[in-house]
C-alpha cells in the first residue's frame, strides 16, 4: 500500500513551491516554446536559499536556453544538477512506443558520482501500457522516506519507481506538444533527508527549460522535414490566400507548370485555370472556406506555354493562430500521361468491338484461381442471352451448351490446363429462338513462374455457315454414291438379262455405234471376234 509523504503531497507540490522564486529579469524568464513565456518558467531561483543550488539550477537552465540542440547539453545537466543535490544518480529518460502497446524508455544521460556522465541509447524499462497512459502525465512524482506520494500517476510511473530500488526518487515529466515525451529524474541512496521544497523547485525549472528546449529541436526538425518534403516532392505543392493569389510554390509547381515561384508568388493562382473552369475554382474555394477538403479532384490547368496538364488535386484549408481559415494548401499529380493512355485504351477496345462485331467473334477471358469468366457483349450474343445478362459463372455457360457437347467441351478445358494441347472446341449453342448455331472456340493459358494455370483467355466465333457447307457437302456426296451404286446395279442386271438371253444380243453405245456389251450368242455369230470398243 502506498503512503503519502507528508510534506510533499501533489496538492502541496503544485502550491507553495512556486511562491519560493522571484521574479528574473533575465536568466530565467526568456521567452520559450514558440515565443510564449511559460508562467512556471517566468521566475528566477534567487530566492532559494541554497546557494550553490542558485548558481548551479541558474548556470543550467541558462546552458540549456544557449545550446542550439538540446542533445548537446543534456550529459551537462544531469551532472550539474546531481552533483548540486548530492543525488546518486540523475537521469533523462524518453518514451518510446514499439510494437503494439510495449513502452520503451530509452536513456539518453545518466549520471553517477562513481563515474563521469555517460549517454546510453538502451532499453530501461519496457511495459504493456493503455495509449493515454502516459502521454497525459504532467503531475511531478517526489517520493522520500515516507513512501511514494499519493496521486493519479500512471501505473507505467508507479512501476518505474518501484524498479529503482530507492528511497528517494523525484520525477518531472518532460511536456513536448501538449504531452509527456520523456522525465528527467533524480534519486538518492536509502538514509538520505528527504527532497526538499527547493530542489523541487529547482528540478522543475530544469525540467521547464529542457522541455522547452527539446520542444523548440522539434519544431525545427519538422519544420526541415516539411521543407524537404515541400522542395523535393514529385507532386506540385501550392500555398495560396483566399483570394487565390500564391504564397508558396515548390519545385515540382515549376516542373508542371513551367512558371517560376519568381513569376507565380503574388500572383492569382487563375492564372493556370483555363477560363472555362474559373466557376469550377470558385467553387472550390467556397468549399474551402467552409473547412471541407478536397481529396483527388481531377480537372485541367494551363502550362506557361500554353498546353493543357491533367491533373489530380487534393486541397486542404490552412488555418490561422485563432483558428480562422486563412488559405489553402493544394497538391496537384501531374496525370496527364495516365489520361492519355485511359483515352488510348478506350479507343483500343472500341477497336477491338468494332472489329469483333464485324467478325462475329467474342471474346472471353476466365480467372482460373477465382473460377470467374469475363465476356464480351458479343459473347452473350453468340450464346443466346442479352448483352450484360451474363453473370460470370461456369453454370451460365453450360445452359447454353446443347447436351451432346457438353463432355467434350470439358474435355478440351482438361487437356488445354494440363498443358497437353492448346483449348479448341466446336460445340453447339443455343440461340434465342431455341434453335442452336454452331460455335468454334479457340484460347490459351497463362500459367505462373511454377507452370500452374492462372488465367484462360480467348475467342469464339460462330461457325454455323461452315457447318452448314460441309454437311452439305456431305450430303451430296452422300448422293453421288448413290446413284453410282444405283448405276451399277443397273448394267448388272443389264449384264446378267445379256447373257442369258436366247438369241444373239448387244449393245452399242454412241452415234459412232462402238459395241459395249455383247452376248456369247452373237460373239460366236461373228466368228468370235474381240467386239467390246
Amino acid at each position: 500500500m502506498l503512503r503519502c509523504h507528508p510534506e510533499l503531497t501533489p496538492n502541496r507540490l503544485r502550491m507553495p513551491v512556486w511562491g519560493l522564486i522571484a521574479k528574473s529579469d533575465d536568466t530565467i524568464g526568456q521567452p520559450s516554446r514558440g515565443g510564449e513565456v511559460n508562467s512556471r518558467s517566468e521566475y528566477s531561483v534567487s530566492a532559494l536559499s541554497d546557494g550553490t543550488l542558485l548558481v548551479a539550477t541558474s548556470d543550467l537552465v541558462r546552458s540549456i536556453r544557449q545550446s542550439a540542440r538540446w542533445e548537446t547539453c543534456v550529459a551537462s545537466v544531469v551532472q550539474g544538477f546531481g552533483s548540486a543535490t548530492g543525488a546518486s544518480r540523475c537521469y533523462v529518460v524518453e518514451f518510446q512506443r514499439s510494437a503494439g502497446r510495449v513502452l520503451e524508455l530509452k536513456t539518453h544521460s545518466t549520471w553517477t558520482p562513481a563515474s563521469d556522465t555517460t549517454c546510453e541509447n538502451a532499453e530501461l524499462v519496457a511495459t504493456v501500457v493503455d495509449a493515454t497512459d502516459i502521454t497525459s502525465w504532467s503531475q511531478p512524482l517526489v517520493s522520500g522516506p515516507g513512501g511514494m506520494p499519493c496521486g493519479d500517476y500512471p501505473e507505467t510511473i508507479r512501476q518505474f519507481v518501484k524498479s529503482r530500488e530507492t528511497d528517494a526518487v523525484m520525477l518531472f515529466p518532460l511536456r513536448v506538444k501538449n504531452q509527456c515525451w520523456g522525465l528527467i529524474g533524480v534519486e538518492r541512496q536509502e538514509g538520505t533527508e528527504p527532497w526538499s521544497e527547493t530542489e523541487s523547485s529547482a528540478l522543475n525549472l530544469i525540467s521547464e527549460a529542457l522541455s522547452a528546449a527539446i520542444e523548440r529541436s522539434t519544431l525545427v526538425e519538422d519544420q526541415a522535414r516539411r521543407a524537404a518534403v515541400f522542395e523535393h516532392s514529385e507532386d506540385a505543392i501550392i500555398c495560396k490566400r483566399l483570394d487565390g493569389i500564391v504564397t508558396e510554390w515548390n519545385r515540382s509547381a515549376e516542373r508542371i507548370y513551367g512558371h517560376t515561384a519568381d513569376e507565380m508568388i503574388g500572383e492569382s493562382i487563375t492564372r493556370i485555370i483555363p477560363d472555362e473552369l474559373h466557376g469550377e475554382f470558385q467553387d472550390i474555394m467556397r468549399r474551402l472556406r467552409a473547412g471541407r477538403r478536397i481529396e483527388h479532384h481531377e480537372t485541367e490547368r494551363v502550362r506557361k506555354d500554353g498546353v493543357p496538364v491533367a491533373v489530380s488535386l487534393s486541397i486542404s484549408p490552412i488555418y490561422g493562430p485563432s483558428g480562422e481559415i486563412s488559405g489553402a494548401v493544394s497538391i496537384a499529380r501531374d496525370i496527364t500521361e495516365r489520361k492519355n493512355s485511359e483515352i488510348e485504351l478506350r479507343s483500343s477496345e472500341e477497336r477491338l468491338r468494332l472489329a469483333l462485331e464485324a467478325g462475329s467473334i467474342g471474346a472471353w477471358d476466365w480467372n482460373v484461381q477465382t473460377n470467374t469468366v469475363i465476356w464480351s457483349p458479343n459473347m452473350e450474343r453468340l450464346h443466346g442471352l442479352d448483352e450484360g445478362t451474363f453473370d460470370g459463372s461456369f453454370e451460365t455457360f453450360r445452359t447454353t451448351i446443347h447436351p451432346d457437347d457438353y463432355e467434350r467441351v470439358l474435355e478440351a478445358v482438361s487437356r488445354s490446363l494440363e498443358g497437353a494441347e492448346e483449348y479448341a472446341v466446336e460445340y453447339k449453342s443455343l440461340r434465342s429462338d431455341g434453335s442452336y448455331q454452331w460455335l468454334a472456340a479457340q484460347g490459351s493459358v497463362v500459367r505462373d513462374p511454377a507452370g500452374r494455370p492462372v488465367r484462360m483467355t480467348g475467342v469464339c466465333f460462330d461457325v454455323t455457315d461452315r457447318k452448314s457447307a460441309e454437311s452439305a457437302k456431305v450430303e451430296l456426296l452422300s448422293q453421288l454414291q448413290r446413284a453410282h451404286a444405283e448405276a451399277d446395279a443397273e448394267v448388272g442386271r443389264l449384264r446378267e438379262m445379256l447373257e442369258h438371253a436366247p438369241a444373239m444380243m448387244a449393245l452399242l453405245d454412241g452415234p459412232e455405234h462402238v459395241f459395249a456389251m455383247a452376248n456369247e450368242h452373237y460373239v460366236r455369230a461373228v466368228g468370235n471376234r474381240e467386239l467390246i470398243g
